[in-house]
């Protein structure tokens, strides 16, 4: 596959990144965290039927308003394989339960422990 770059930059995309969107008009007033799968596709829980979703980093780019801040994290191992159960198990998330802390339990989830999992697993 072609190596893709972050919208506005020069940064290259690496499965596993994990992207935080700072509290903000365009995160409803709470923070958003998202994780990049294997075929550089958006990985995230989101409030709706089905929960888990997926879009393209053009697509999250365009959700957020100018000024807004989004942090690129990057782990130094582990981050291929937390892509790849993220890709493969995105489709398990059903609900979107803040309450739920249970990590084995991918049904009911939301988007910090989605990532959690990811890494965890």
């Amino acid at each position: 596959m072609t190596k893709k770059t972050y919208p506005f930059s020069d940064i290259e995309m690496h499965p596993g990144d994990i992207l935080y969107s700072s509290i903000g008009r365009s995160t409803y007033y709470v923070g958003h965290s998202v994780i990049i799968g294997t075929d550089y596709l958006i990985k995230e829980a989101i409030p709706g039927k089905p929960s888990g979703h997926t879009l393209t980093i053009e697509q999250f780019w365009g959700r957020h308003r100018e000024g807004d801040r989004i942090t690129l994290l990057r782990a130094d191992e582990g981050a291929h394989e937390a892509a790849k159960w993220a890709t493969e198990n995105l489709g398990k998330v059903q609900d979107y339960f803040i309450g739920n802390f249970d990590i084995n339990n991918i049904e009911k989830n939301y988007c910090s422990k989605f990532i959690v999992q990811a890494y965890y697993y």
